[in-house]
């Protein structure tokens, strides 16, 4: 999940589950303005959060 400076949730990456290994995916941001943001990678056995600085 994306989520704004606030903590509202702007977007979502993948949602599913998937089998250990390299993946990528591609944030479709066109409607959002720049600034900063975070990613929530969600794992069974823990969490993430990336920052994200996003350019216009």
């Amino acid at each position: 999940m994306i989520f704004d400076v606030h903590g509202r949730q702007v977007g979502q990456l993948v949602d599913a589950t998937r089998s250990p290994g390299k993946y990528r995916a591609v944030w479709q941001a066109e409607e959002l303005p720049s600034g900063v943001y975070f990613a929530r990678l969600q794992m069974p056995a823990r969490t993430e959060v990336a920052k994200l600085i996003l350019l216009r």
